[in-house]
């Protein structure tokens, strides 16, 4: 694991060393630098030490110096790679997966990325020909980051963003779309970027600079509706999302460092690491988050587990001393993220390394096998919709509006209360069933502010969010579901804040549910095997039952709930709060409107969680100003 970066057409060769510099934090064992005159090329890196400790520094060099190449990340089935290279005549002086990655583009070009298993972002020099080319690459889903920027014949790509502000012609200005997307996803989806001259390569993308000229190129596509097998017993389709899942965490322990285990109790790590402990000699370290003051069910459930299957169990409390270091968290995620969840997650990693270097974790599972309660509910309401004229649906949504929200509680597991605000979105989702739009349906279920709320909150000064890209026609609707959180959702918000957080601690993160196996064999799945009987991920339940029996699978999804309520009446976090939003900072950078900024402060809980979170979404976009573009304004 490491953080990679490098540049053409820019007259600095000190720059290479600061960009690395910026990285050091996702690889403090050790980094190393190339350039290339001729073609005025430079790659760098800094080394988080996983696999072959002694041999794998980088950059690796082939065809006599005229082909260099840096990695970021693992590739889980580099030895067999390896060995269909060595039977190809490729000689091997590591036993990194690094030098796999360098051969196997020299045996195949570009087509070795779809040989490669793992989490990558891959730069190569490749000077053996008439013209020098400089490639970059990113893995299937998004799971390594990397930012590029193009700027006439000059280019620069690079792990982290803050990696690229070392330029001394770094463009700070901010991209306005990009804010409007904040607003309403509370992540940025790529390939934007804040700021307006860099983007993110896109997932199972590669990207080559050659002439003073940027192309991409696509080399995988998330599986399509067509590789669903329908026609199969559930128990079968169990047994084959169950070997692949067995395989997945089998090489995803691959590692000459300590390894462990993110633990929540529920069905995704509990399944995770009963696997590890099947296949370990020792047992597993596992570590699991709460709140103080805070009762919390999944600590129980946690320990539970460690206790089934004789783990190291390590419990971890988050408090308001770590709430308050939000401003070093909002430094390291490069871009505002409003979920107060990035808090428990640095504190989880921050303790974890002292113990490991290496953990396994449960992101992805949701996605692939319709875990999320938006999920079920739209597969409810286009259930509906197809059996209920489109002037019913205006009719509902009134009468949603009228509705007690208490009785709105009962129906929707969120631990928030719902309140007036929650009404209105719950109406407004009826009304997007209407209007027969997927894509629209489904941003109205993920969004926290709607194209009305960020009227209000800044009026004329963003502009209104662009429609989302509609999915394809074909296929069922939870396929279709499935399938838009492949652009953005998946590599820009779960994978992105688990591998900034993580590597800010120099803890290398692993995702088995996104293993390419993995992903084909839910994708395998028919629907009713996904969500089944009012139970979701009903296939990987089933697995996991026979792993943990009955109880320990049978756990109903819950969402990992951060009592942001509860911190926010802390007088050291208000007194941070307010001092990130005073009215007279705001006026200053004339985006957020104070007098909405006011309103929300004074919500009561009748209004719902709603609000609390868009002021925390607010709160969190005003600190990336103050960190990355403190004087940009639009007063």
């Amino acid at each position: 694991m490491c953080g990679i970066a490098g540049y053409a057409g820019i007259d600095d060769p000190e720059l290479i060393g600061r960009m690395c510099a910026a990285l050091v934090h996702r690889g403090p064992d050790n980094g190393g630098s190339a350039a290339f005159p001729e073609a005025g090329f430079h790659i760098g890196m800094r080394r988080l030490a996983v696999i072959d400790l002694e041999t794998g520094d980088q950059p690796m060099f082939a065809a006599e110096g005229r082909v260099g190449l840096v990695h970021n990340g693992e590739i889980y089935n580099y030895r067999e790679v390896r060995h269909e290279l060595l039977a190809l005549g490729h000689d091997f002086v590591t036993t990194s997966d690094t030098e796999v990655v360098l051969k196997a583009y020299l045996a195949w070009g570009e087509k070795a990325w779809s040989r490669l298993h793992g989490m990558f972002a891959i730069a190569i020099a490749d000077l053996r020909d008439g013209m020098p080319v400089l490639k970059v690459v990113r893995d299937r889903v998004g799971i390594k980051p990397l930012y590029y920027a193009v700027d006439a014949d000059r280019f620069l790509f690079a792990s982290e963003i803050k990696a690229l502000m070392t330029w001394d012609g770094f463009d700070r200005t901010v991209d306005l779309a990009a804010v409007t997307d904040y607003l309403a996803l509370r992540y940025v989806p790529g390939p934007r970027s804040m700021f307006r001259g860099v983007q993110k390569l896109p997932p199972g993308h590669e990207l080559v600079f050659a002439g003073g000229q940027a192309h991409l190129r696509r080399y995988w596509s998330p599986p399509g509706p067509g590789v669903q097998i329908t026609d199969r017993a559930p128990a079968d389709a169990v047994a084959d999302f169950g070997e692949a899942m067995r395989a997945s965490v089998r090489r995803h322990m691959i590692s000459d460092v300590p390894v462990g285990a993110f633990l929540s109790g529920g069905v995704d790590s509990n399944t995770i690491v009963a696997l590890m402990a099947e296949q370990s000699g020792e047992p597993v370290r596992t570590f699991s988050v709460g709140f103080a003051g805070h009762p919390d069910a999944d600590l129980r459930r946690a320990a539970a587990t460690a206790r089934m299957i004789g783990a190291r169990h390590t419990e971890i409390e988050c408090g308001i001393e770590d709430f308050l270091s939000l401003p070093d968290i909002c430094w390291t995620l490069d871009e505002p993220l409003g979920d107060a969840i990035v808090v428990p997650m640095s504190v989880l990693a921050r303790e974890a390394r002292k113990q490991v270097t290496v953990v396994l974790s449960g992101e992805g599972a949701d996605e692939l096998l319709g875990g999320y309660m938006f999920h079920r509910k739209i597969v409810d309401l286009w259930h509906w919709r197809n059996r209920l004229p489109r002037p019913a649906w205006s009719l509902a949504s009134a009468l949603v509006e009228r509705l007690p929200v208490t009785l709105l509680d009962r129906a929707f597991d969120y631990p928030g209360k719902l309140g007036s605000s929650g009404r209105k979105k719950i109406a407004d989702l009826v009304r997007h069933t209407g209007s027969g739009n997927l894509a629209e349906l489904y941003r109205a279920s993920i969004s926290l502010f709607d194209a009305k709320d960020i009227l209000q909150a800044a009026g004329s000064a963003l502009p209104m969010p662009a429609p989302l890209a509609a999915p394809p026609d074909n296929g069922t609707v939870l396929q279709r579901l499935l399938g838009l959180q492949y652009a953005h959702w998946l590599p820009d918000d779960i994978l992105m804040k688990s591998d900034k957080i993580t590597m800010a601690h120099s803890l290398e993160c692993r995702v088995p549910f996104m293993d390419d196996l993995v992903i084909q064999a839910a994708a395998r799945c028919a629907d009713d095997v996904k969500l089944r009987g009012g139970e979701n991920k009903w296939a990987l339940r089933r697995f996991g039952e026979t792993l943990l029996g009955p109880e320990a699978a049978a756990e109903p999804k819950r969402a990992f709930y951060a009592p942001l309520d509860q911190f926010m009446r802390d007088r050291r976090f208000r007194d941070m709060l307010r001092g990130m939003l005073d009215p007279e900072r705001l006026k200053r950078r004339g985006l957020v409107d104070h007098r909405y900024v006011a309103q929300l402060q004074g919500a009561g809980e009748d209004d719902g969680f709603l609000l609390e979170k868009r002021l925390f979404a607010i709160f969190m976009l005003e600190l990336w100003f103050e960190k990355f573009a403190p004087d940009a304004s639009w007063a």
